[in-house]
């Protein structure tokens, strides 16, 4: 499978069953606009406030 990719759970292959990232994900080498990116892709309906770090 290609990187990045997304493990997603399929009958019969548990959580082994992988698939490229969706196109919504907008920049997979930013971790944290990957998280808020994967918590809409899951409809995550009241999402953390995220710091990125001490400023």
């Amino acid at each position: 499978m290609p990187s990045p990719h997304l493990h997603v759970y399929r009958e019969g292959y548990g959580d082994k069953w992988a698939v490229p990232v969706p196109a919504e994900f907008t920049d997979t080498s930013d971790l944290v606009c990957t998280l808020r990116d994967f918590m809409k892709y899951c409809n995550v309906q009241e999402c953390p406030s995220i710091q990125r770090g001490v400023e």
